[in-house]
């Protein structure tokens, strides 16, 4: 029985098992579009006059694009983007788009990929009702998975999987400390942030001109873990190309053992049960890889299989145990201490950080805090910080790193010695200290003269608010800022917007929470 089968695979494996999830998903859940009928809608809305707007821009392309399956759609977006960025720069009846995504188009960000972002994001609360069941077996395998893979913009497996942390496109997944558990990868971007957003024919050069390094990244994942590919055709180009660039990482031995751990499930509505047969991945360099394809026309059996592996730990403890025992190694101060006890020895662990096996100290490596957590202090004033080595350790960190990007008036405020030379340089002493250029020029457009103003146009009900809130507050005069009011609307930001310091208007809820670190705890 295939289902047996695939119970087997996960059993044999010993590991939990990544998701490789493809648009596939999205189309079956959320009634989200293929490649050609997004590209398609697109081209209507810029060519309305023609009957075959989008067979228009199918004709435009060059014979090698058109003949190419992996460049074909990425060339049509790239025709479609410049058409689309020229309508929006200069078509009156554009204005509101303009004004919506003021902030971005002021970064020159391609206004083709805000609008995939916007349509994406709007469009996530219409999850197909025909799939109800499906979703609920998604989401209770949150402790019986590894992680996640996708190619996908949406945000709907950060909503079945509120505890997994998210990672943006390649530079996320390649410079930035990961723990290989309990995450979620988005390798395409995502519409959270357009910018991240591969869609167009340069956008996969430069994927393809980092694929190696990607895969190296990957090849950890495919080597100790089954890898169930969810949304795809085992024909799909960019999944041809992701095992080409692993396959060049690999021996033929690796490969052989490999192909046990990959597991398509590929959908035929033709199937009224599930099957199951070997299969062979033909990658462009020749190489032959063996997977284990199973079709079908429901993914439950996919899920009740992978609801039988046991587990030891959730897959969000262990993320957090090795996240401590990283930060704790990553700083180069001397206050951390890490020993290997026997239990015999619980009553003498007082100095120690973390204790490996059995639990974690009340204090942590404050050189390896980010600014998300100062922040969030910042806010809700409960992690009891030491404020002294917040100011010696933690921000001069942040100075380094991210360009003093973080809030500091609350630490500095009650500093019980002159403040070190990096902070003092750092630490602004006027209100108009944080106003950019861009903040200047924006005041004088400005409609609102009171966070109470702008909260009776943004009512912080929806994640649609924020970025209009944020952008009004950003333009209010320090006496038209009542503090209490600024608090309250972000821990309203911060809580409707679980992700919202990896949000697309991250920057300048940043900038609002360092006025209100400012306004609240400025030694005047």
């Amino acid at each position: 029985m295939p289902d047996k089968k695939l119970q087997l695979l996960l059993k044999d494996a010993k590991t939990f098992p990544f998701l490789f999830i493809g648009s596939g998903i999205s189309r079956r859940y959320l009634n989200f579009p293929n490649w050609q009928n997004l590209l398609e809608d697109f081209a209507q809305k810029i060519k309305p006059h023609l009957p075959l707007p989008y067979k228009s821009y199918e004709r435009n392309l060059r014979e090698e694009d058109r003949s190419n399956e992996y460049l074909k759609f990425p060339a049509i977006a790239s025709l479609i983007s410049d058409d689309f960025s020229k309508k929006i720069y200069e078509d009156v009846d554009e204005e509101d788009f303009r004004n919506r995504h003021y902030a971005l188009i002021s970064r020159d960000v391609d206004p083709f990929k805000i609008a995939v972002a916007e349509k994406f994001k709007k469009d996530y609360y219409e999850v197909n009702d025909n799939y109800t069941a499906e979703v609920q077996l998604l989401k209770s395998i949150q402790n019986k998975i590894a992680g996640i893979i996708t190619t996908n913009y949406d945000l709907f497996l950060e909503k079945c999987f509120p505890n997994f942390t998210t990672y943006i496109g390649q530079n996320d997944l390649l410079f930035k400390p990961i723990y290989n558990i309990a995450e979620i990868y988005k390798i395409h971007g995502c519409c959270s942030k357009p910018e991240s957003i591969i869609i167009n024919k340069d956008d996969y050069k430069i994927f393809d001109e980092k694929n190696p390094y990607l895969a190296a990244k990957l090849i950890t994942f495919f080597i100790e873990h089954p890898i169930i590919f969810l949304g795809y055709s085992i024909s799909d180009p960019n999944i041809k190309k992701i095992f080409g660039a692993i396959a060049n990482g690999l021996t033929n031995e690796q490969l052989l053992s490999l192909g046990k751990r990959l597991i398509f499930i590929e959908f035929d509505e033709n199937c009224q049960d599930p099957t199951h047969q070997n299969n062979i991945i033909t990658v462009d360099n020749g190489q032959r890889i063996n997977v284990e394809l199973f079709k079908t026309s429901s993914f439950e059996f996919v899920y009740k299989a992978i609801q039988k592996n046991r587990e030891s730990f959730k897959p969000q403890v262990l993320r957090t145990l090795k996240q401590h025992i990283y930060e704790l190694v990553k700083t180069n101060e001397p206050i951390e201490k890490v020993r290997a006890v026997g239990i015999e020895d619980v009553d003498n662990i007082e100095d120690l950080e973390v204790v490996i096996g059995v639990g974690v100290h009340s204090q942590i490596g404050y050189g390896s805090l980010e600014p998300k957590d100062l922040y969030l202090d910042l806010l809700y004033d409960n992690k009891n910080f030491d404020n002294n080595k917040i100011v010696e350790l933690t921000i001069p960190d942040h100075i380094k790193h991210f360009s003093g990007s973080t809030p500091m008036h609350k630490y500095c405020r009650h500093y019980e010695d002159e403040l070190p030379n990096k902070v003092q340089e750092k630490l602004k002493t006027s209100f108009e200290d944080y106003i950019t250029r861009s903040m200047e020029q924006s005041r004088k457009n400005k409609t609102s003269f009171s966070i109470e103003n702008i909260l009776s146009i943004h009512s912080l009900d929806k994640q649609e608010d924020i970025q209009g809130f944020v952008i009004h507050c950003l333009k209010l005069q320090e006496e038209e800022i009542d503090i209490n009011l600024l608090k309250e609307s972000l821990i309203k930001i911060v809580e409707l917007d679980s992700d919202w310091f990896a949000s697309k208007h991250n920057s300048q809820i940043k900038k609002l929470l360092q006025i209100y670190d400012f306004l609240k705890y400025h030694k005047k």
